[in-house]
Formats: C-alpha cells, sequence, structure tokens
C-alpha cells in the first residue's frame, strides 16, 4: 500500500479528531487526575478540530495541491506542538505523571507527522 499525499492528509485529520476526542471528552472527564484545566483541554480540542477540517477537506476535496496543503498542515503542527509545550510548562507543577506522558506522546506523534508532511510537501 503506498502512502499518496492524499491518504497522508487524510492520515493527519484523523489524527486530530482522535486528538480533539481525547482532549476535549477523555481528559477533561478524568481532568482530576490529569491536572491541566478544562478551559485548556478545550482550547486544544478546538484547535485540533480546525485542523482536522482543513486536512480532512484538503484530502477528499482539493483536487492536485496535495503538496501546499501539506506543508500548510506541517507548519500548522509545529505551532499546536510549541502551544502544547508551552502550556505544559506553564501548568508542569499541576500535571500528573500520566498527563505529562499523554501530552509528551502527543507532542512526539504531532511532531513525526509534521516531518513527515514536510518531506512530502517537496
Amino acid at each position: 500500500m503506498q502512502l499518496t499525499d492524499k491518504k497522508l492528509l487524510l492520515i493527519d485529520g484523523f489524527g486530530a479528531v482522535s486528538s480533539a476526542i481525547l482532549l476535549g471528552y477523555v481528559l477533561v472527564k478524568f481532568q482530576e487526575y490529569f491536572g491541566m484545566p478544562q478551559e485548556t483541554l478545550y482550547l486544544l480540542a478546538t484547535v485540533a478540530l480546525g485542523f482536522a477540517t482543513f486536512s480532512i477537506t484538503s484530502g477528499l476535496i482539493v483536487k492536485g495541491a496535495y503538496k501546499r496543503h501539506l506543508k500548510i498542515i506541517a507548519a500548522l503542527n509545529l505551532a499546536y506542538c510549541c502551544l502544547t509545550l508551552s502550556l505544559v510548562i506553564f501548568y508542569f507543577s499541576e500535571l500528573s505523571l500520566p498527563a505529562i506522558t499523554y501530552f509528551v506522546g502527543e507532542i512526539l506523534l504531532v511532531l513525526f507527522l509534521a516531518y513527515t508532511d514536510f518531506s512530502r510537501s517537496k
């Protein structure tokens, strides 16, 4: 199975939907165990939904301009990683080990996707 630019955009999009569900529902439901404020989780979930909308729309509707869209989502993903890392640093004393583990894992995964997107956008 070949990973096309279109499929990569869809993977990005559905990954962002997964992040939004985890952040906006699961982590909020168990907020007292994670320590990240609900408002912050909702903010991150909203950003993830915006990225999901962009990526899925790009993958399903846009024809032929995939490389440009990969470059855009890669840059947005890097910005998301910076935002998430900043929030983890800001709230570090309130976060539990599972929260830190989740956010570090998410950052690493999104960085890998951003690298892959940038590599494919050339």
